[in-house]
């Protein structure tokens, strides 16, 4: 169950940053500006480190129970799950896309 709910936390931060992006889009182009899709950028790219921030302490976790699963002679890898795999791509995906937005999403407009 805290799988379920530690996976549902990501991705609904990662959907929360891009409606807000989205949302940023839609008022930059009913007032004529890029200047809230410029700064929904910013919001994208803190939603995101928050879940970058949560994979690197899940997996920094999976090390010290590998290392510690290690000493008392039990092999364990210590890699993250598959599933948090295609969250961490996606987080790197937006990551990227919020940096582009928050740096030249004015531009646009």
């Amino acid at each position: 169950m805290e799988q379920k709910t530690s996976n549902l936390i990501d991705y609904l931060l990662l959907g929360i940053a891009f409606l807000w992006a989205v949302c940023g889009y839609i008022l930059a182009c009913k007032m004529a500006n890029g200047l809230w899709f410029s700064r929904s950028g910013s919001v994208v790219v803190l939603l995101c480190a928050i879940v970058e921030y949560r994979l690197a302490s899940l997996q920094q976790l999976g090390y010290r129970s590998a290392q510690k699963a290690f000493s008392q002679g039990i092999v364990s890898s210590g890699v993250i799950p598959p599933h948090k795999k295609t969250i961490t791509w996606i987080t790197h995906i937006q990551v990227v896309i919020g940096a582009l937005i928050w740096g030249y999403g004015d531009l646009l407009f």
